[in-house]
């Protein structure tokens, strides 16, 4: 697939939108529920160009969603083939475990800052903190380069896309 001119530019809603219709991750998720009907709900873009950004701190995004339940899923795609330690992480099995807190993403010395307050949610634990301490103290899953992956997780299905959209 060639990479349209601007697919790069946050802007480019009219790209994006034309990428959720190409790929088949409607029929996907109607296979997976058995179901007719499938609805695209709303796209998020973290421009990291240049190698520059920081990477996201851990989160499960239904602590963000205002929803719940197994009929619902997530796409996460890269645009251009990314290494390993760069890629989306994910603890394995994280869906059948606890709903913790979303973090606010607003405080840098505290990655874990609650969203919404330990009466909702659990605090969300310092993944990255534990992990320094004792490197295997999750089951962190990850994939690099540029295959296209679909990913189990929470609420069902976490699709990673991971495509190589050249550079023409």
């Amino acid at each position: 697939m060639t990479q349209p001119r601007a697919v790069h530019d946050p802007l480019a809603k009219d790209h994006l939108d034309a990428l959720v219709t190409q790929l088949p991750l409607g029929k996907l998720f109607a296979e997976l529920w058995g179901s007719d009907n499938v609805w695209y709900f709303a796209e998020e873009i973290f421009l990291k160009a240049g190698g520059v950004g920081s990477r996201s701190d851990w989160h499960q995004d239904t602590a963000y969603l205002p929803w719940a339940g197994e009929h619902w899923r997530n796409a996460w795609f890269s645009f251009q083939p990314i290494p390993r330690q760069n890629s989306l992480e994910i603890v394995r099995g994280s869906r059948h475990g606890i709903q913790y807190d979303g973090t606010t993403f607003a405080n840098p010395d505290d990655p874990t800052e609650p969203l919404h307050g330990e009466e909702f949610y659990p605090r969300l634990p310092d993944i990255d903190a534990e992990r320094a301490a004792e490197p295997d103290a999750y089951d962190v899953i990850s994939w690099g380069g540029a295959p296209i992956s679909f990913v189990k997780g929470r609420g069902g299905c976490s699709v990673v896309v991971q495509a190589d959209w050249g550079t023409g």
